[in-house]
């Protein structure tokens, strides 16, 4: 019994063994050990009498070792390294040599044959997922060595190689801010008596135009644009009449035009636009006036723009028609976290980097919003339908959908936010999107972030974008209040107070077109 049960598991090895081969292995590809031979080649027997003499001495089901001639591996094209062999055959068979117990050859079998396969077949599989994983927001796109090492081995692999979306979208981080602080056409105030800083910026010279005309170069490449920008930068201050924006009054193709053309000015006249180094800077000086040089400032602000029309219910300085180019979203955040946050950056020692100083309620920048939405959905641009809301509204083939995305609703579902909204703008959503965990993403955050040195810390040292756990109970207004006489003093919390009490109304209102959550806690 003993005899059968040991010759049943020798069989069952020797199928096992068997079944691993590769009968006919392709010398291009398969990467067998030095010993294997690509052909298979019939046994000859040679005439010669010593050969005759020693084939008289073995078996009949026995082949004489001189007769055998095998044939010798061929060269392969391309030549592979040689791998070892991965099935544990060498220990193998030398552990079954060493034994004559059935049972023992059994476990020794299941072990090498089957187990240990499995096993490291396993490992290999985690090993490349994770690795996969952890490279899920890196780029496949460009030159850079990243880039080619990371195709190459896709494709070694076989891999679909993921779509870039970043490759088809072309980013620009505040470019108004350029026009509304420092340019000629400048609307905000707080550098209006510091000609130093407006030429120290780099973008004393540039308009609303110029910026525009930015824009309509990255699209002229075939990527989408998406642009990150505060509202109040497109309206005057403090509820002002908004008059259009001198070089922009006469547009009428897309979305800016030619830094090379030239357009009208308020006055009907024509204007030289003359190009600069600058990315977005162009001087803008009428046909006949002499040029302004850097050095003399006008004696009062541009603003308002005496010699501009308004257009019906526009509060904007930008035409309608450039206006309707754009698909608008709107990100808010209560004014408890977003005001005292801005308030650090004005006093020290974030201000020695920023340069906003002092605080300015009037930058809150809530009412600017309300109103631009207000016009954008009364005139059609956006809506009717919002993103995420299951109201019934359908949208025109030209229409697309009211998106106001909450930012504490973005922090405690951002994939569920991230999802509808991509849906929403006709951008298929990657994993990608909620991690940036990689030299690459760190050092294009920075340089995008470069202008505005300061206001960008705590993204820049992000690495990803995690559903927040909610540890404690939401601070009450008291608290807060407490805290930030605390930090900044009674005379800046009064002014923190205040400012966050003249905004709540106007994020409440927008608050109920906001993306709703998915994640359910």
């Amino acid at each position: 019994m003993a005899g059968g049960m040991e010759d049943a598991a020798i069989q069952f090895a020797e199928t096992v063994q068997t079944a691993s081969i590769n009968r006919n292995p392709d010398p291009n590809r398969d990467l067998a050990p030095e010993t294997s031979v690509d052909k298979k080649v019939p046994v000859q027997f040679d005439d010669a009498a010593d050969v005759i003499s020693e084939a008289e001495d073995v078996g009949e089901d026995e082949v004489p070792i001189s007769v055998l001639r095998p044939l010798p591996e061929e060269p392969r094209a391309p030549k592979h390294l040689q791998l070892p062999d991965l099935r544990f055959e060498q220990s193998y068979l030398k552990s079954i040599s060493q034994t004559n117990d059935w049972r023992v050859i059994a476990y020794i079998t299941i072990k090498d044959q089957v187990l240990m396969p499995m096993v490291q077949g396993a490992a290999y599989a985690l090993l490349i997922a994770w690795w996969r994983h952890s490279n899920i927001a890196v780029k496949f796109s460009g030159q850079t060595i990243g880039a080619k090492i990371r195709r190459w081995w896709w494709g070694v692999n076989n891999w679909t190689i993921p779509e870039d979306t970043e490759s088809n979208i072309q980013t620009i981080h505040e470019p108004f801010g350029d026009a509304f602080y420092y340019g000629p056409e400048r609307l905000g105030t707080r550098f209006e008596n510091d000609e130093e800083a407006r030429q120290k910026s780099g973008f004393a010279e540039s308009t609303f135009k110029t910026i525009m005309d930015r824009i309509e170069r990255e699209a002229a490449e075939g990527k989408r644009v998406f642009i990150k920008d505060i509202t109040h930068y497109l309206l005057p201050p403090n509820k002002a009449p908004a008059r259009l924006a001198p070089s922009l009054k006469k547009l009428k193709r897309g979305v800016g035009t030619d830094g090379g053309s030239s357009s009208e000015d308020s006055d009907g006249k024509d204007a030289d636009v003359v190009a600069s180094d600058h990315d977005s800077g162009v001087v803008v000086t009428p046909a006949g006036s002499p040029s302004r040089s850097p050095a003399s400032p006008p004696k009062s602000p541009p603003f308002p723009y005496e010699a501009s029309e308004a257009e019906d219910n526009n509060p904007t300085v930008v035409p309608r028609e450039i206006l309707e180019k754009f698909h608008f979203t709107f990100l808010i955040r209560h004014p408890k976290n977003a005001i005292p946050s801005y308030y650090r950056c004005c006093i020290p020692p974030l201000v020695e980097r920023t340069g906003f100083t002092p605080f300015m309620p009037e930058e809150a920048g809530y009412d600017e919003l309300r109103r631009l939405f207000d016009y954008l959905k009364d005139t059609g641009i956006v809506g009717p339908k919002v993103c995420g809301a299951n109201d019934g509204k359908t949208l025109k083939p030209d229409q697309v959908e009211i998106c106001v995305i909450d930012a504490d609703d973005m922090l405690d579902d951002p994939e569920g936010i991230l999802k509808q909204y991509c849906e929403s703008i006709g951008v298929d959503f990657s994993d990608a999107m909620l991690q940036w965990d990689s030299e690459e993403a760190h050092a294009f955050a920075k340089e995008q972030f470069e202008k505005w040195n300061g206001f960008h810390d705590d993204a820049i040292n992000s690495t990803d974008l995690k559903p927040r756990q909610h540890k404690k109970a939401p601070k009450s207004d008291e608290q807060l209040y407490s805290e930030w006489v605390g930090k900044y003093g009674q005379e800046a919390a009064d002014m923190i107070k205040k400012t966050v009490a003249e905004n709540v109304a106007d994020y409440e209102y927008l608050k109920q077109f906001a993306i709703p959550q998915k994640r359910q806690d």
